[in-house]
């Protein structure tokens, strides 16, 4: 789970994120003992480290907070500390001059085994035979790395958003992932190395690669260039909430042909989410569910939570409508969900299985006492519109692991050489009130030789019990091969858990790969790409984009703008654009405009217009400023209208030359100074970054800030180039309608004034989230 957001001011907050660390200790109640995990993750934001006036401020009594959540999931689940997994987030980071001796090192988990390292590694057992707990015996079956890249030191917002990875922290993954690898594979292990951090891979800044340089995303140079190298198979992260989306999933394209998989988890402050996650013989899973309780908030884009049944009026549900969670959580764990596979040819760590004879699924109960007599998979094949069902056993052992040997007369169609068909599972746990919980979909894939992929839609598996009283899926139908081994289709597989009153718990709905060989038969495998996602296109954006280095490349393209396209060029081009006006502007004479437009008059006061020595309203009739012309002169007009008022601005050399010198300023120059941190002196706020002033303990220190460039950004497209045109039309006015007043005259006290006022923007935004001692810099030009 992620961003917890603990705060003192909970009861301020309650009705909109109600009890947040109230339900923190019922999940760890109600859930955690029977989910028993190997280990848990909460990924960043643990505290919410802010003022009732949303100001950067760390509290003790939240971390204290943060701190019995720990000991409650500690005597839940019995885990050891040490399989306690926290990692920074930015609002853990917030106002912290040195993140060696903040409270997260004296009250989190990972912060009290080591608050030096950046990168930490934890191997994830399989089960003992006592108990679901894991143990040390054997090999490893996944590796756990976290990652730190919040800021050091930690500033106050809103300059503490993007994480940042520089060479050091590059160099620290390297050392630690390739000493894990080394051993694990001297003791003859091969895990599956799976990354958690806050950050999205998209929001954290590389301060050493410059944002003109075109590289590319596998690079080593980059966080994910390095997880890729090393063989990482997912990364899971949180931090932006739900408010680009409720599924922002993203299989990239990662090293030597490979894939990471990236993952990031809504808060539990918003949706109550967890993630459930799986490693099943070196296949990776996992479900979102939301923990629905009294005090939640009302999540929006997903499935409405069902009625409660228990006197407590706590449920479980999925982001989807057919996920449903009774007394079961069942979750599909091999084969593999085809839209969050395959990781193919990692450079290092192991190859993920790319074929599977069987079905198996975990039917955790919640529920005391619920036990699933029988466990089915519901197969569908939507491209043949059939189904059918195979009957699960549950395996020896404590976990409550069932599975089924995969039909090979199960089939989508004939075989495909480059192909495969998608066929969709999904499993289905009995209860005894009949009430459902469904797991995730995936689907199968079958290949045909000329490479077509069909795809299916739903795979369930069914548990019936001794009484026969088994609910039934959408439909269940047994398949049967011909004798040229071309196999009706399915449609729908799901597993299904019987219990004695006939109740259903289902999983999630996933979609595997089925591939159907020449000689007849099927087998589930492992896609050669993954298939489209469910996603929105919103979701895959913000994953896709390289946030920080568009900003960078957004804001020097406006400088550009400003400084060439609105200054440089008019002033060259002045004589070509308007060939009327002479390159300075008289101080005393009325000059013809370069454009004119015909007054609309009668053709009485045609007449009288023609005179030079009639002005109406101060303006010479028939006569209109540049900053008008729009309105009135057509298509011609409206494309001249910007160059021309610009080529009358260049005129006015008082007015001109310091627009030049602010747009040379504005990326380089220091824009205003503040307290980033609250216990030292005023910084200066650049562009690119924050200039921290000297202490007793360092001298002037440059901090690379992604965050800054948001700002810049807003001030630059809102008020920068606006203001511009705005003072262009200004002069602009003056041509027409004040011929015999020159603008020299009032040109520094209207420079003055409305670069003065371009400033309040800025202004405003800093001083209401970095209020203490702000400082403005009203620039020289100005």
């Amino acid at each position: 789970m992620s961003d917890l957001h603990l705060s003192i001011y909970s009861q301020h907050w309650l009705p909109h994120y109600g009890d947040k660390e109230g339900d923190l200790h019922l999940f760890a109640k109600k859930v955690l003992p029977y989910i028993q995990p190997g280990a848990v993750i909460m990924g960043g934001d643990l505290v919410d480290a802010k003022t009732l006036f949303m100001q950067g401020h760390q509290y003790r009594q939240e971390w204290e907070d943060y701190r019995n959540v720990l000991e409650s999931f500690k005597e839940a689940t019995g885990l050891p500390e040490e399989a306690l997994l926290d990692v920074r987030g930015n609002h853990d980071a917030f106002d912290i001059p040195d993140r060696n001796q903040d409270w997260y090192t004296q009250y989190a988990a990972q912060g009290r085994r080591n608050s030096t390292s950046r990168v930490t590694v934890f191997p994830l057992y399989a089960p003992a035979e006592q108990g679901f707990l894991p143990t040390k015996k054997g090999c490893a079956a996944a590796v756990l790395v976290g990652l730190d890249v919040s800021p050091q030191p930690g500033l106050r917002g809103p300059t503490n958003f993007a994480g940042i990875c520089g060479p050091a922290l590059l160099q620290e993954m390297d050392a630690v992932l390739t000493a894990a690898d080394t051993k694990f594979r001297a003791d003859g292990c091969s895990p599956v190395f799976l990354a958690y951090g806050h950050h999205p891979l998209s929001t954290i800044l590389h301060p050493d690669v410059p944002f003109w340089r075109q590289i590319d995303r596998t690079s080593p140079l980059t966080i994910y260039g390095k997880l890729s190298q090393h063989g990482v198979q997912a990364y899971v992260n949180g931090h932006l909430h739900s408010v680009f989306g409720q599924r922002l999933h993203m299989v990239h394209k990662s090293y030597a042909q490979g894939r990471l998989l990236e993952l990031e988890t809504a808060a539990w402050k918003d949706d109550r989410r967890f993630r459930l996650m799986t490693v099943d013989n070196g296949t990776f899973s996992f479900t979102d569910l939301m923990f629905n309780t009294p005090s939640k908030p009302v999540t929006k884009g997903v499935a409405p939570p069902p009625a409660p049944t228990t006197p407590d009026n706590i449920t479980i549900s999925g982001i989807d409508t057919h996920v449903v969670v009774s007394n079961f959580i069942v979750a599909l764990t091999s084969p593999p969900d085809a839209r969050y596979s395959p990781v193919i040819k990692p450079a290092k760590g192991p190859a993920s299985p790319t074929s599977f004879d069987t079905v198996r699924a975990l039917v955790l109960p919640i529920a005391t006492g619920a036990v699933a007599t029988k466990v089915e998979v519901l197969w569908r094949c939507e491209e043949a519109k059939l189904e059918g069902s195979i009957s699960m056993m549950r395996q020896k052992g404590p976990a409550p692991l069932y599975s089924a040997p995969w039909s090979t007369k199960v089939s989508c169609g004939p075989p495909k050489p480059k192909g495969t068909h998608v066929i969709m599972l999904q499993i289905i746990a009995s209860e005894p009130d009949g009430q459902v919980s469904k797991s995730n979909v995936q689907q199968i894939i079958a290949s045909e030789p000329d490479g077509q992929v069909s795809k299916s839609d739903v795979q369930q598996i069914i548990a019936s019990e001794p009484d026969g009283q088994v609910p039934k899926s959408d439909v269940q139908q047994i398949i049967a091969s011909e004798p040229d081994g071309q196999v009706p289709k399915s449609d729908v597989q799901q597993i299904i858990a019987s219990e004695p009153d006939g109740q259903v718990s289902k999983s999630d709905v996933q979609q595997v790969a089925l591939y159907t060989h020449k000689s007849g038969g099927s087998q589930l495998v492992v896609p050669r790409k993954p298939f489209p996602m469910t996603n929105k296109s919103l979701e895959k954006f913000m994953l896709w984009l390289d946030w920080t280095r568009t900003f960078n490349k957004l804001f020097m393209i406006q400088c550009f703008t400003h400084l060439v396209c609105m200054l440089l060029l008019p002033k060259a081009l002045r004589k070509y654009i308007t060939p009327d006006r002479p390159h300075t502007i008289p101080s005393a004479a009325h000059v013809t405009p370069a454009i004119q437009i015909p007054a609309k008059t009668q053709p009485a006061e045609a007449d009288q217009a023609g005179s030079v020595d009639n002005v109406q309203g101060g303006a010479l009739s028939g006569q209109t400023s540049h900053a008008d012309v729009s309105t009135q002169g057509g298509l011609l007009s409206w494309v001249m209208w910007a160059p021309t008022i610009l080529c009358d601005m260049a005129a006015v050399p008082q007015i001109w030359w310091p627009q030049v010198l602010y747009s040379m300023y504005v990326p380089f120059g220091p824009w205003f100074a503040a307290r980033f941190l609250s216990s030292q002196p005023l910084g200066l706020f650049l562009s690119q970054g924050v200039l921290l002033s000297p202490t007793a303990e360092a001298s002037w220190r440059w901090l690379p800030c992604a965050d800054t460039l948001m700002l810049v950004n807003r001030f630059t497209f809102f008020t920068m180039l606006p203001g511009t045109l705005w003072l262009a039309g200004v002069v602009s006015h003056w041509y027409a309608f004040t011929p015999s007043y020159s603008p020299l005259h009032t040109s520094p006290f209207i420079f003055a004034s409305s670069y003065s006022s371009l400033h309040v923007g800025p202004y405003i935004f800093a001083s209401s989230c970095l209020p203490h001692h702000i400082l403005p810099f009203y620039h020289v030009c100005g």
